[in-house]
């Protein structure tokens, strides 16, 4: 019997990048925070990184699960490899690490969110959605 993960046991961070190791282990490099703040004329609001790393670790829960995600851009537009679905195991004896590397990833100016879905052995599904944000650093006037 699959029980779900709680959102209180969910941790989600963004990086520049990571590196899945031996044994499960996980290495983030360059963890922000869920506003990523970038130096832009107010004129352009395309941005660009060579690697933005989306990491949902869940923490609790137990039982195989069918996994898809989402990423939805500003524009409401969603990532085209959205919605595959892949068989994942959250084990009562460690973390499920949910890691999207997105590389290069090309975006805009505004919010955006990731979704994860999972769905049981009995066909109920339970969603967990966080949202983070590009926006432009604050102009420092200089006297």
């Amino acid at each position: 019997m699959s029980i779900f993960p709680t959102e209180e046991g969910l941790m989600f961070m963004l990086c520049e990048d990571f590196r899945e190791e031996g044994g499960g282990k996980l290495s983030i490099y360059g963890v922000i925070g869920d506003n990523i703040q970038v130096d832009l004329p107010d004129t352009q609001s395309k941005v660009a990184f060579p690697s933005l790393g989306l990491i949902m670790i869940f923490r609790d829960g137990v039982g195989k699960f069918q996994m898809s995600n989402r990423l939805t851009f500003p524009n409401k537009q969603a990532l085209p490899t959205s919605e595959m679905k892949q068989s994942v195991e959250k084990r009562s004896d460690g973390w499920m690490n949910v890691a999207i590397k997105l590389m290069p990833f090309h975006g805009q100016i505004g919010e955006y969110n990731l979704g994860i879905s999972l769905i049981d052995e009995h066909s109920v599904k339970k969603d967990y959605t966080r949202a983070f944000s590009i926006t432009r650093r604050p102009q420092t006037t200089k006297h």
